[in-house]
């Protein structure tokens, strides 16, 4: 601490006044503010102090502003008079020389040192000074005066801060050798009139003027932590309310009432803790960097029985004057960032160095705060407005405190949202806040110096947030993007997968996934993938090259347990199917790879293949078609694919690359491999720069030849990295690829794992509610395995997750008022948790019927569940009616 600033007690509206303090100057100031602005603060100096010694720590009298207490670096206590030019100074001496850590004055002219330890000695000295500055010219007169201290206190315990509590000047807080907060009544022993509080938290001490039952004191640095302690907390029988006798004899163990951990932005220190003289509660931080903030702490709430029975224990009228109470953080507020936070924009030099809080300010009970910069500049500054309370209703609009209220966009006449209105202004808002106005290019073979390639999940992450974070989006824009599920739901949202999938248009990553449950639904329907009892439909990828269809004894089994092996059942339904078996590498499980490409999608025929290409290249996206082609090793194919008369002079030059990589097999002469390693090159450097992960891959595979090295490409998606693996990998690298890649998409919440995990194993479970933790969207988790759970998965613990997860959707759909949406969810899932037997696996959903809040949707009133059933059946009736 280089300077500081403190704010007059004594301050009126019509007489401002401060001390300024310049630790390396050795100078006091007593300033008056004759105005002040966001610019800063004019003042003008009425008294000051220019020859001071050295000292480590200050205090400014409460009660007479011209008496300034100093510690010094030898130990001594000096207290100096700042009045009409005064010089004068009386100094307290100590046996044994050490710093002296903290100093504090009370309203009643005492004088406590804190001090480093020393063997033998005492560390907190106490003075009066009543009858010493009572006027007396002679006793400041710089003498160093052998007084004797009224009270010493803490033999060789060194003390780090002290503080005197203004409404009791006898009881004193201090912070004790790194271990301890204590509280000493100085009108007690010293066996009866201590509370000691066990905390590392010691230093900048704090008393909260309004309540002063609270005091504050933190540990600064490493892993800073601030402490709220009420002084209450060790005395529950007596009726002297600063007595701690039972405290000291081990009757209470006094508790911290509230910590705040991890207070400033790291890196810093904490550099001053204040209460704010004006509001009760408001706790001021400041941190070595600048960082200020304040922490609003709220009693917690007592019911009117507690209360009552304190007043009978205490039997008096103040029972909260004996009692410690509960507090809670309310409200934090970031007045001022560190220095280099992104949003404060100044120099190091520029940052606060010290503050206080005044006693005047614009608003009613709404603190202001003096503030000292490190260029010396003064600031008074009002904390920042809080923001409105805001509340969203089951009917889709932000009502905020103001009376403001906003609809969200598509809301056509009350609380009721039109369908396709809605899909269209939110597909609208999503074009607006993207870069390129939300315009689909397939990506250039140029990428600008510097550009990252991101992986695939990485680019859905980003498209998903960037909505949400735009500037450019307006309120009502944003209101709709995070109301999507109610919309989408709106939308008829539910068990179609055909349906679901024209929903969410405006998402790739669910469109695919919604493709694939309905390819798995169509299976399961056609009972394609039952054989011998065993059921597979569901399963994705990893289960069946894995042999893995989890612990449980009828998980997707038809009827009852199986005993049949599974590699086995496999192998009968590969060739049952007549899955196509060209274009894969030798193996000893070449049944197991073609049942695999069949769950996945990737099992062409000749014919399916030349379909997809061709409905890719009339959507423009020739290197996809290319890749594809590429993938199976049909390499003419993908060169006439990027030789059309539609493709662009990017598409050629991948086709020459095609082309050249066809001829190297041709090349024998020195000469002409010299020629082949400049041609692999200078494919390698392009294929690093292109932005398409299609032409990387093309490129990557006519440079190596290999198809590993297209299977670590993150940017492709994962539905086309498993399909090169089923066909290229060896045995044993396709077994520890698979199970690399599910743990990955599993621990990443990623849809497209589902061509791993299915949605017919525990896998799907767990993969699904890594989902919903990070993209929040239990809707699709809860549509996607309701046709699974408990039908195929009746693990215990996974059908109560599903049924909690279930019922938390059904209680979202009654919030956004939709409630004929959710009898049609109560009712699909009856349907879809039933067995090939007929035989139901959940009960079906009670009949309700009830008066609720159009606003809330909170229950207007309740039947009495022993209501006689006729009397049930005729208010049924009756509501109908009505």
């Amino acid at each position: 601490m280089e300077t500081a600033i403190r704010w007059s007690q004594n301050a009126t509206p019509d007489l401002q006044r401060f001390l300024h303090v310049d630790v390396v100057g050795k100078s006091l100031k007593i300033c008056r503010v004759r105005g002040w602005s966001e610019h800063g603060v004019d003042y003008e100096t009425v008294a000051s102090h220019s020859k001071v010694p050295s000292f480590r720590a200050f205090d400014w009298s409460p009660t007479n502003e011209s008496i300034v207490a100093l510690g010094q670096s030898s130990g001594e206590t000096t207290v100096v008079k700042i009045a009409d030019g005064s010089q004068d100074r009386l100094s307290f001496p100590i046996r044994n020389q050490r710093h002296c850590n903290a100093i504090a004055l009370s309203t009643q002219n005492l004088l406590a040192a804190g001090l480093d330890r020393v063997r033998n000695d005492f560390c907190l000295n106490i003075w009066d000074l009543q009858q010493r500055i009572s006027g007396t010219t002679s006793a400041l007169g710089g003498e160093k005066l052998a007084i004797e201290p009224l009270h010493k206190l803490a033999s060789s315990e060194p003390i780090t801060s002290i503080k005197f509590f203004p409404d009791n000047p006898q009881l004193l807080v201090a912070g004790v050798k790194g271990q301890f907060v204590r509280l000493y009544d100085l009108r007690e022993s010293l066996t009866t009139g201590v509370l000691q509080f066990a905390t590392r938290c010691v230093n900048n001490l704090a008393v909260d003027p309004r309540d002063e039952n609270y005091f504050a004191s933190c540990f600064p640095h490493s892993d800073p932590l601030i402490c709220i302690w009420d002084r209450r907390a060790g005395n529950r029988s007596t009726s002297v309310p600063v007595s701690y006798l039972s405290a000291a004899q081990g009757d209470v163990v006094p508790e911290v009432s509230l910590e705040i951990k991890r207070p400033i932005d790291i890196p810093g220190t904490i550099w001053s803790l204040r209460f704010a003289t004006t509001r009760r509660g408001c706790l001021g931080v400041l941190s070595s960097t600048g960082h200020f903030k304040t922490y609003s702490i709220s009693l917690d709430y007592i019911s009117d029985d507690e209360r009552g029975e304190r007043e009978r224990k205490s039997g008096h009228g103040r029972e909260d004057y004996y009692y410690p109470e509960k507090v809670h953080v309310h409200q934090v507020r970031d007045v001022r960032r560190a220095h280099y936070h992104p949003t404060e924009k100044c120099d190091e030099a520029e940052r606060i160095v010290s503050f206080d809080f005044t006693t005047v300010g614009h608003k009613l009970n709404e603190p202001n705060i003096l503030a000292l910069t490190g260029i010396g500049r003064v600031e008074i500054f009002g904390l920042p407005t809080p923001p409105e309370p805001a509340i969203f209703s089951s009917t889709g609009f932000l009502y905020q405190g103001n009376g403001e209220w906003h609809p969200l966009i598509g809301t056509r006449g009350e609380g009721k949202t039109d369908p396709e209105a809605a899909k269209e202004d939110i597909k609208a808002a999503k074009r607006r806040s993207r870069p390129n106005g939300g315009h689909k290019r397939e990506p250039k073979l140029t990428l600008e110096k510097g550009s990252k390639q991101i992986s695939n999940l990485q680019k859905y992450e980003r498209d998903f947030d960037v909505v949400f974070f735009e500037r450019a989006t307006s309120v009502t824009e944003l209101l709709s993007l995070t109301a999507q599920q109610r919309t989408r739901c709106r939308l008829g949202y539910c068990f179609s997968a055909a349906k679901n999938r024209s929903v969410v248009q405006d998402s790739p990553r669910l469109q695919s996934f919604w493709t694939w449950m309905e390819r798995a639904s169509k299976i399961a329907s056609s009972g394609d993938l039952i054989h011998d009892n065993l059921d597979l439909s569901y399963v994705g990828v990893h289960g069946i090259w894995m042999d893995d269809l989890g612990p449980s004894t009828h998980r997707t089994r038809v009827s009852g347990p199986s005993t049949l092996n599974v590699s086995k059942v496999t192998e009968s339904l590969a060739r049952h199917l007549n899955i196509p078996a060209r274009k894969i590498c030798s193996s000893a499980r070449i049944d197991q790879r073609r049942l695999c490409l069949y769950v996945a999608d990737l099992a062409w025929t000749a014919e399916e293949l030349e379909a997809i290409v061709d409905r890719l290249v009339e959507e423009k996206q020739h290197t996809k078609a290319a890749a594809i082609a590429m993938f199976i090793d049909e390499r003419k194919l993908a060169y006439q694919i990027l030789h059309r008369r539609s493709s662009d002079q990017s598409h050629r030059m991948l086709a020459m690359a095609i082309a050249g990589a066809s001829k190297r097999s041709l090349l024998s002469s020195p000469e002409e491999n010299e020629t082949e390693n400049d041609w692999a090159e200078t494919v390698g450097a392009l294929a690093e720069e292109l932005p398409d992960p299609y032409a990387r891959s093309i490129l990557t595979l006519v440079r190596t030849g290999h198809h590993d090295a297209v299977v670590e490409e993150e940017a492709l998606p994962l539905k086309y990295r498993i399909g090169i693996a089923l066909r290229w990998l060896p045995d044993y690298a396709l077994t520890n690829y698979i199970a690399t890649a599910t743990k990955t998409a599993i621990a990443a919440g990623d849809l497209e794992g589902i061509i791993l995990t299915g949605t017919g194993t525990a896998a799907a479970v767990e993969l699904m509610g890594n989902y919903i933790r990070r993209f929040g969207d239990l809707q699709t988790a809860v549509l996607a395995l309701s046709a699974t759970v408990p039908r195929y998965i009746d693990e215990p613990e996974l059908v109560r997750r599903l049924s909690n997860w279930r019922e938390t959707y059904r209680n979202q759909m009654n919030s956004w008022g939709l409630k004929f949406e959710r009898v049609k969810f109560d009712i699909g899932t009856q349907k879809l948790t039933v067995k090939i037997s007929g035989e139901r696996l959940m009960e079906p959903a009670r009949p309700q019927v009830a008066l609720t809040c159009v606003y809330c949707s909170q229950a207007l009133a309740q039947l009495d569940r022993n209501t006689d059933q006729k009397e049930t059946e005729w208010f049924t009736e009756r509501m109908w009616r009505l």
